[in-house]
């Protein structure tokens, strides 16, 4: 029988251990936060054709949220823009990240929100938040047609 050196021992199961640690830690950090949820960010551009689009950071959709609850509610009659070409983006989800928002149509300073399966209509002033939201996207979308849509909504 061979005999082990007691640090030898130690040595081997401090070794185990870390390796464990590190396994443990790296496997938890790929776990994605708050379940998971996704929102997309779809570019109503095309007709004939899908649109483009792009799912959001959790940090990104986090800011969405925040900056749609912090826009005052608009009491005009506009509607978003239709016809051809650029016509705004819609957000839709799937998870609990929206905060109970299941769609979100932005288009030319008005910003449609359906919470709870009731609609609020928002003022985008300026349009600040189709803006940043569009910007979201810019490594995600073929660069001409950001370029396109970007002089359009300046």
């Amino acid at each position: 029988m061979q005999r082990v050196h007691p640090l030898q021992s130690i040595f081997e199961r401090a070794k185990h251990v870390v390796f464990s640690f590190a396994i443990v830690t790296i496997l938890g950090c790929a776990v994605p936060t708050s379940g998971g949820e996704r929102m997309q960010v779809e570019v109503d551009v095309f007709s004939g054709r899908p649109n483009p689009q792009w799912t959001l950071t959790p940090p990104e959709a986090d800011q969405l949220i925040q900056r749609v609850q912090a826009l005052p509610s608009e009491s005009g009659e506009g509607d978003v823009k239709e016809g051809l070409g650029y016509r705004g983006l819609i957000v839709t989800k799937s998870g609990d990240r929206t905060e109970n928002y299941t769609e979100i149509s932005i288009s030319n300073g008005l910003v449609i929100a359906n919470k709870n399966g009731q609609l609020r209509r928002l003022v985008d002033q300026n349009r600040t938040l189709e803006r940043w939201l569009f910007q979201t996207g810019k490594n995600r979308l073929e660069n001409p047609l950001y370029q396109q849509i970007e002089q359009q909504i300046k």
